[in-house]
């Protein structure tokens, strides 16, 4: 039966909105935001007058660690390529997205090629002084954590010339403060971003100690 409603498999995201993401395989579903789970559930398909409805097993869309929802998921149907998502919450009330297929990846624009760990593999030292970053395998040493790390091209980019490095885990967008860590050829560059007044820009240098 399932095979009919094929055109739902895949991933689901409001063109040009950093937000929420719907990620369908067979009859589970996964509910996101900004790349963080908050609702994963099985569903039923049934024919309704607007298309396709969806109905989730479960419904309430809770953060990580939280025990209490912070909305619910009130109604998800699909019509002519569209995913209508409805959803309520306690204060601001109802609302609705239209989410379109995507082939973004929980990471954006981006897709994990770990070509880039290989040039990365030692320690390295921002000019400023601010951070010394040591790469081994791909897990990565602040000096504060460590964390496991993947580089990733963009989607439409396949030259393997420069790489953006991220936490294994794509809603983590950064460390201590650290983001926007990119790879171009053996030059390693991030920033530190400043509330009100223009980020610090940081260049790193490989070094043996």
């Amino acid at each position: 039966m399932f095979g009919k409603h094929a055109a739902l498999n895949g991933a689901w995201e409001e063109p040009g909105v950093i937000g929420t993401r719907i990620e369908i395989n067979g009859r589970r579903l996964t509910v996101l935001w900004r790349s963080a789970p908050v609702l994963q559930t099985t569903f039923r398909v049934a024919n309704g007058p607007e298309g396709l409805v969806l109905r989730p097993a479960q419904n309430s869309l809770c953060y990580a660690g939280e025990s209490k929802p912070y909305a619910v998921l009130t109604g998800l149907v699909y019509r002519d390529g569209t995913l209508v998502m409805d959803e309520q919450f306690p204060i601001s009330g109802a609302s609705r997205r239209e989410l379109k297929p995507t082939r973004n990846t929980r990471y954006g624009r981006y897709t994990v090629d770990d070509r880039g760990l290989a040039i990365l593999q030692g320690t390295w030292r921002d000019e400023q002084g601010f951070f010394t970053l040591t790469f081994a395998g791909n897990t990565l040493h602040t000096g504060r954590r460590t964390v496991k790390v993947h580089t990733l091209r963009p989607l439409d980019d396949a030259s393997g010339q420069w790489y953006k490095v991220a936490d294994e885990d794509p809603a983590v967008t950064g460390w201590d403060g650290l983001e926007r860590l990119t790879l171009e050829g053996d030059r390693l560059t991030g920033c530190i971003p400043v509330c009100d007044a223009p980020a610090i820009d940081l260049v790193f240098t490989k070094t043996d100690a």
